[in-house]
């Protein structure tokens, strides 16, 4: 091993992608477990865009905190609109 590969073995954060996907047979709720020895807070997806962006709003309550920014936009894709969102923290 090299001089640079040993500092950037060492200096830099490689963080965990291994993600446990489950779907829960009662509801229509998917939920992600972070597979890593931190106890993390489980998050929860889904299926409609509309549900997720509610749970944003309501989890963070964005009508007084300004901290959190959702912005919705449209994508256009070989004809077709799809409505998206993000948030910024």
């Amino acid at each position: 091993m090299n001089i640079k590969g040993f500092l950037d073995s060492i200096l830099t954060y490689k963080p965990s992608n291994d993600y446990d996907f489950t779907l829960s047979a009662d509801s229509n709720e998917f939920t992600i477990k972070p597979q890593c020895n931190e106890k993390l807070e489980v998050k929860n997806l889904f299926p409609t865009l509309s549900v997720n962006l509610e749970y944003i709003k309501t989890k963070f309550n964005t009508l007084i905190n300004s901290d959190i920014i959702i912005r919705e936009f449209t994508l256009n894709a070989r004809g077709k609109q799809y409505r998206c969102f993000y948030s910024l923290h």
